[in-house]
């Protein structure tokens, strides 16, 4: 992980950090849509299929690579 942080190469990405407004929807759609649309791949841990992200994820440009790894939580 060092070594592709160095690299310029990866982007951790918390849902919020602990001193931040409280959360909400707009927020979190914004956010995910920013992240989107400046990556050329994204790794997802999990995501719930009926959820935001699932709809937001179905928008994303196909040429970018996406790895789910949660094998359940593939679209």
């Amino acid at each position: 992980m060092e070594t592709a942080v160095a690299a310029g190469r990866l982007l951790l990405v918390p849902p919020f950090p602990a001193e931040a407004a409280a959360p909400n929807a707009r927020r979190a759609a914004w956010f995910n849509h920013c992240v989107l649309a400046r990556g050329d791949r994204l790794v997802i841990g999990h995501f719930n299929p009926d959820g935001m992200l699932a709809c937001i994820l179905a928008e994303a440009d196909p040429d970018m690579e996406i790895v789910y790894l949660n094998a359940g939580s593939k679209l």
